[in-house]
């Protein structure tokens, strides 16, 4: 998981049901983890990541819209 925790996911991290990635998100961080070994990969297919993908790129286009005065709202 990356963000900042909260006391439910910390509690979730300590008894090794969540791993926790950091607060900040760069393009190709892991998305996956395995506990045995302690590899640690990401899938650009997986709909989760597609989904990210997509809500990261509307947000970046908005943002950039609003600096430039070409907001639609």
């Amino acid at each position: 998981m990356y963000g900042l925790p909260n006391t439910a996911t910390l509690e979730r991290a300590e008894r090794g049901e969540v791993g926790l990635g950091g607060c900040t998100i760069f393009e190709d961080m892991p998305d996956w983890h395995c506990k045995s070994c302690g590899n640690q990969w990401f899938d650009r297919t997986d709909p989760v990541r597609i989904e990210w993908d997509q809500l990261v790129m509307r947000l970046e286009r908005e943002h950039y819209e609003k600096l430039n005065g070409n907001a639609t709202e």
